[in-house]
């Protein structure tokens, strides 16, 4: 009797856990690969980057974009 008590708790502390990894991954993963810039933004945020080099690469994505725009017409 104890041993299924513990194996039963066992088992929904196992769900919960992969559910809240499974939701947040999903999250960060569809953002990031959607928006570029977001991903800039957040790199700025998280001290990964330093503002100089947040504008070269701003400019940078704003410039593939109008390459991109003027290949396509």
């Amino acid at each position: 009797m104890g041993l299924a008590m513990v194996a039963f708790w066992a088992l929904v502390i196992w769900a919960v856990y992969a559910i809240v990894s499974g939701t947040s991954r999903h999250h960060v993963t569809h953002h990031h690969r959607d928006n570029p810039g977001a991903i800039l933004d957040g790199r700025l945020a998280r001290g990964e980057i330093d503002p100089d080099e947040y504008r070269r690469l701003r400019d940078l994505l704003a410039t593939h974009r109008d390459g991109d725009s003027v290949d396509s017409r």
